[in-house]
């Protein structure tokens, strides 16, 4: 099969949806490696174990440097989402491999 060279569609692919599906695929395996730490690493219960846990901020710097607090609640409210998140993903059909399949830079934040 013969190769598309028009230059509006290269460009296209190399400045934008390559870039895009590198950022995709990185924020998906991140997300699956948060859940799987925040599980394998207990802090569900670190966080919201109890009343005191979840209303506590997460003292992790935040009055130094203007990010916004955190409770031990939004900790495990933002894990709770991002599984919710990746749930309907694998329960799209193809989603993730058409995102992977232009991404060349995909590595996961940690």
């Amino acid at each position: 099969m013969p190769d598309n060279t028009n230059a509006q569609v290269i460009t296209f692919c190399n400045q934008q949806l390559r870039p895009a599906c590198d950022r995709l695929e990185s924020a998906i395996r991140t997300a699956r490696q948060l859940v799987a730490n925040y599980s394998a690493e207990g802090i569900g219960a670190l966080v919201v174990g109890n009343d005191t846990l979840t209303n506590e901020y997460i003292g992790d710097g935040y009055e130094y440097d203007g990010r916004t607090p955190l409770l031990g609640y939004d900790v495990d409210l933002c894990v709770s989402k991002v599984t919710t998140l990746l749930a309907y993903l694998d329960s799209q059909s193809g989603m993730e491999a058409a995102i992977a399949k232009p991404a060349v830079n995909d590595a996961p934040v940690f």
